[in-house]
């Protein structure tokens, strides 16, 4: 009798052990839950070597980029010539366009900064008829992300991104120009040949 006592509570035990097992096993995030946490939201899917047309359009400036062949060119400066590398540069750090956060059946644009008001900015990214439009709103401080909204998505969605895709497209045509070689010499250099 002792020994089935014995039995029996080592059996209980070997039961709770296995049910506190399941249970904890039933909790944990499957493999494909947890890749599509960390996928989100794909906004723009074009790799940097795809994009033919960038355009950055805030209050103070428009960059509007076309691709031809392998180089790129700016519409607003023309004169310039732009360092095909260093838009590359900034593409590959933006694309893909993700976001963690979505807020659905969005009427008040307002409450995001996404009513077209001063300091907005867009940014558009395609290869053809493929690609995005974003429109840029406020910073969010405590989820350190700007919310968005994308043109060829549904218009009641609004996104959240990174504040480093933001940080990316901080730039002027300073940042995208070639470095400018000097042919010409100097009166200096001139006279010490002489």
């Amino acid at each position: 009798m002792e020994r089935q006592k014995k039995q029996l509570i080592v059996l209980l035990i070997i039961l709770v052990i296995a049910a506190a097992a399941f249970l904890a096993l039933s909790k944990m995030p499957s493999e494909s839950s947890e890749n599509n946490k960390e996928e989100g939201y794909i906004l723009n899917d074009l790799s940097a070597d795809e994009v033919t047309d960038f355009v950055i359009a805030d209050n103070d400036e428009t960059l509007t980029l076309k691709k031809s062949g392998d180089e790129w060119k700016c519409e607003e400066y023309s004169d310039k010539e732009i360092d095909a590398d260093k838009v590359t540069s900034i593409l590959e750090r933006l694309l893909p366009v993700k976001s963690e956060n979505r807020i659905e059946n969005v009427t008040d644009y307002s409450q995001y900064g996404l009513d077209g008001g001063k300091g907005s900015t867009e940014v558009k990214i395609k290869n053809g008829e493929k690609g995005c439009t974003i429109s840029i709103g406020d910073y969010n401080s405590i989820t350190s992300s700007y919310y968005c909204t994308v043109l060829e998505m549904d218009s009641a969605t609004v996104y959240t991104l990174e504040g480093s895709f933001v940080n990316n497209i901080d730039i002027t045509i300073d940042d995208i120009a070639a470095e400018e070689t000097e042919t010409e010499m100097t009166e200096t250099e001139v006279a010490e040949t002489e």
